[in-house]
């Protein structure tokens, strides 16, 4: 009788354990790639301007979204260094997720909890905007996905 308590304890504590250590699965999955625009407020390069603040949203019109539409919303978010066209943190929803996203240069590296990208960022000077005097349209290619 004692063999079979030790054993029936030792499954118990084995399937608990299992239970409180496995976790949930995530059952979506979001993507785009390719390219397409960012459009913000007012950004310019630094000590051209104040720092950007406000909402920003990606379209991707080349490429595309594998679901929950072509267009992602998200907002500035504060830091030391402000919000600037070389510089930007922020945070964007994709799905039910929430990524955030740290920019320097033209590199905009995105993560999260069940995802990340990588997208290159530069002002659409072809549409008249630049840096110098504010731009709130950018051109991006990339990718961001969410699993």
């Amino acid at each position: 009788m004692k063999r079979f308590s030790v054993r029936a304890l030792a499954a118990a504590v084995f399937v608990t354990g299992l239970t409180l250590t496995a976790q949930p699965a995530h059952a979506h999955t979001e993507s785009c790639s390719g390219a397409g625009f960012m459009g913000t407020n007012l950004v310019y390069s630094v000590g051209f301007g104040p720092s950007a603040t406000g909402a920003v949203t990606f379209s991707f019109s080349a490429g595309g979204c594998v679901s929950g539409g072509s267009m992602i919303s998200g907002a500035f978010t504060a830091n030391a260094v402000g919000n600037y066209c070389e510089h930007s943190t922020g945070e964007l929803s994709f799905g039910p997720d929430t990524l955030s996203w740290v920019h320097v240069g033209k590199v905009m590296i995105l993560s999260g909890s069940h995802g990340g990208g990588v997208l290159i960022v530069e002002p659409n000077s072809s549409g008249g905007r630049d840096c110098v005097t504010g731009a709130t349209q950018f051109l991006v290619s990339g990718s961001i996905s969410t699993v």
